[in-house]
């Protein structure tokens, strides 16, 4: 220890001979405490782990967890920490882990089934927002470590999972981790995991440390492990440095130096050096670091009971400590996992966040050291291809492009959403901006305004485009152009006015000017031609079945010919037949462009068709159709000899539709309706018939045969065993009583010489 900054504070105990020595902090300084005394706890805990947060203003934040919340606490709103927001979990517990990636944190929890918790930090410093809490892939996790270069979630110590890791892939969408691997490890349960470059160095408690290679997720490699060496304990946690060549793990041990460890060779990793902080020796020596951190060539280590500690580590064989922060300095001994439990040393303005299980957040700084700085987030810059007010044409387009820095840019139109990309295509009169974003931050690009003018209006209004011969075509043309040329075969006239007068063949169009905006006229011609004729019409009444059309042959003419109906609706006929089947009076009406012809007209009664439908009892298992003059009833298409009745009982499964004919004599056919009839006692099964029908069934005691019963057929009633109960000869509506067997399910099989008939017949109370 380094004797010349030792503060030291004697404490004088009447009656005894010795002096207990303590110190609060050495080259480190508080610059601010949050502890709220009110929260709950869990066995004596308060507080657990910190993280931290640097928004795109510059502002910083402590991400705090508790026994039931997750804590965010704004460093810069004043000289003391202000909470900004806090999310609570299901239950209590000791222990929450909480990492960031971009604009986002990830919360999770042990020893209760908080699950995973994803919050959005874009809108700090006002607020919070969390945006999942799911169960869906663990409901415990003892440690998260997220790759932000890769944008991947490492989640151990998971209940789904103990013995492994589960990852997750960020990139696609943070508010949603995408599961990407649920892998096993070799060295069994993982406590705690760093990860750079794919490359993880997992803490297996007991095990020692491995380290594993993860570029393919769903397959790791093993490439080295260590689980025998000096001060051996229960391996919690490691840091690697940034050169990758050193990596500083703790054993969650009383008694366990830190161990100083050369990784450059995976397959032979050597501790260099064992250190640890000793605050309260000579009489207590047993402290127990917990979780390391390294930034430059400084480890931040957060201690039980030790506080905030730094150790340079630029000799990797003769380590020392050059500041700490004492935050449980009330503490006489080594007993129990008390005081400091994480420590964030990352954010850019230099000041280290140390969490306390039971004085909460301390906000420290390292007073003799110059940590290199980290760059914080900043709003990556924006610029358009165009500026002010851009003047296009209507229907016409033009490309808008953004350059930045960001990588990922999305555009408004004034003020929705418009689309993603660095360039698009616009062609509406609106404002126009872009965002750009670079995971974090987000700017605003300046408003480009593109204003679309719009063509002339040109209207082209001939009172015919044709004309028999000697007639006069009148144009009218309505625009509101500046100026407007018609052509008329190879010559370019003004028009003066807004009405033309045409007296001869002449295929014309016209060209309406607004500025530079110009509209064209689609051309017409003018040609005459003789009167049509419309002889080939049936002029005649007809009577006929909605669902049988009258059709008639449309013969091959050159006029354009319509079919008007009830002299009101008009419609093109563009094709060799036409259906008629609506009740009215039809005509034809033959056009060419000059001239037109109507027929007479054809009067026609259409007589509605009635679409029978089908029910279905339970009871009798009998189908019923609708009310109509006749019927036939078909089964699977095909018609069933003598099934004419309004009702018909289905006795094999299959797909049944009835045809009635109506009053008019007009057929029509049902929906089909699909019956399933139980199957035959397998012992007893023989070929179906639709020649008998049993009924009523179920029953309560009788029920009757009926059917084409030919001459000493024989049935027999079994029970669900295959034993015959009653047997006898059929006769045709003479009842079969059963009053003396008990209720249940049974069978009956017919014998009708050699044609066998199986039928479950349900006998009620």
């Amino acid at each position: 220890m380094n004797l010349r900054l030792f503060i030291l504070c004697a404490v004088f105990s009447i009656g005894s001979s010795s002096f207990t020595f303590s110190q609060t902090s050495w080259n480190m300084s508080l610059l601010g405490q949050w502890d709220v005394d009110t929260l709950p706890t869990r066995s004596g805990f308060q507080y657990n782990d910190i993280w931290g947060y640097s928004d795109c203003y510059g502002n910083e934040y402590a991400i705090l967890g508790s026994p039931l919340y997750i804590h965010f606490i704004a460093l810069d709103q004043g000289p003391v920490p202000v909470e900004v927001d806090h999310f609570a979990g299901f239950s209590t517990t000791i222990w929450r882990d909480m990492k960031t990636y971009k604009d986002h944190a990830y919360a999770v929890s042990d020893n209760n089934n908080d699950g995973l918790m994803v919050f959005d930090l874009s809108q700090l410093p006002d607020t919070v927002i969390r945006t999942k809490f799911t169960q869906e892939f663990f409901s415990r996790s003892h440690n998260i470590f997220i790759d932000e270069q890769h944008g991947r979630m490492y989640a151990v110590g998971t209940n789904t999972t103990p013995n492994g890791v589960i990852i997750f892939d960020l990139t696609k969408n943070p508010d949603e981790p995408e599961l990407i691997s649920n892998t096993v490890l070799s060295g069994g349960y993982v406590h705690d995991i760093y990860v750079r470059d794919h490359i993880g160095y997992c803490s297996h408690g007991n095990n020692g440390l491995s380290v594993y290679d993860f570029k393919d997720p769903a397959n790791p490699v093993l490439l080295g492990s260590i689980s025998n060496y000096p001060e051996s304990g229960y391996n919690h946690s490691s840091w690697l440095d940034p050169s990758g060549e050193y990596l500083v793990f703790a054993d969650e041990t009383f008694g366990r130096s830190l161990k100083m460890t050369n990784v450059q060779d995976l397959q032979n990793m050597e501790i260099t050096n064992l250190f640890k902080s000793t605050l309260l020796a000579p009489d207590f020596t047993n402290s127990i670091a917990h979780n390391p951190f390294i930034r430059d060539n400084y480890v931040i280590i957060s201690y039980y009971h030790e506080g905030i500690q730094i150790y340079d580590l630029s000799d990797p064989e003769n380590v020392t400590n050059v500041a700490y922060y004492d935050t449980e300095p009330d503490n006489v001994d080594y007993n129990g996992f008390t005081g400091a439990w994480g420590a964030y040393p990352y954010l850019p303005s230099g000041r280290i966040l140390g969490s306390d299980t039971h004085h909460g957040l301390f906000v420290l700084s390292a007073d003799s050291i110059s940590f290199t700085p980290i760059e914080g987030l900043t709003f990556p810059e924006i610029s358009l291809n165009q500026a002010d007010t851009v003047q296009i044409c209507e229907g016409d387009a033009i490309t808008l492009d953004a350059e930045t820095e960001g990588d990922q840019v999305q555009w408004f139109q004034d003020s929705d959403y418009f689309e993603d990309g660095s360039s698009i295509e616009v062609n509406e009169s609106a404002p126009y901006f872009a965002e750009a974003s670079d995971g974090h931050c987000t700017s605003r690009s300046e408003s480009v305004f593109v204003e679309v003018n719009a063509y002339p209006a040109l209207s082209i209004v001939p009172d015919r485009q044709t004309a028999c011969e000697g007639e006069i075509i009148n144009v009218e043309v309505i625009s509101n152009a500046t100026a407007i040329t018609y052509t008329s075969g190879s010559n370019i006239f003004e028009l003066e006015g807004n009405e033309l007068q045409i007296e001869e063949s002449s295929n014309i169009f016209f060209t309406a000017f607004n500025n530079d905006c110009v509209t064209i006229s689609e051309g017409f011609s003018l040609e005459f031609i003789p009167v049509p004729t419309t002889d080939w019409w049936p002029a005649d009444e007809y009577t006929i079945c909605s669902n049988d059309p009258l059709t008639l042959e449309i013969p091959s003419v050159n006029e354009t010919l319509y079919l008007i109906n009830n002299q009101e609706t008009t419609t093109l006929i563009n094709s060799s037949t036409i259906a008629l089947d609506q009740t009215g009076t039809y005509q034809i009406l033959a056009q060419n462009e000059a001239c037109d012809a109507s027929s007479a007209p054809l009067e026609l009664n259409v007589n509605p068709v009635i679409v029978p439908y089908l029910a279905f009892n339970e009871m009798t298992k009998t189908l019923f159709a609708s009310p109509a003059p006749s019927y036939q009833w078909f089964k699977n298409g095909e018609m069933i000899p003598k099934a004419r009745f309004f009702k018909y009982t289905p006795v094999s499964s299959g797909t049944y539709t009835v045809e009635t004919r109506d009053f008019y004599g007009c057929y029509a056919m049902s929906d089909p309706v699909e019956v399933i009839v139980e199957g035959n006692i397998q012992a007893f099964a023989g070929s179906t018939s639709t020649d008998y029908v049993i009924y009523p069934n179920p029953t309560s005691g009788e029920f009757i045969v009926t059917g084409h019963l030919g001459e000493g057929t024989q049935y027999q009633i079994l029970n669900q065993q295959g034993q015959m109960l009653k047997e006898g000869i059929l006769i045709d509506n003479k009842a079969i009583n059963l009053e003396s067997v008990a209720s249940g399910v049974y069978w009956i099989r017919i014998n009708d010489q050699g044609k066998i008939w199986t039928e479950k017949i349900i006998l009620q109370p």
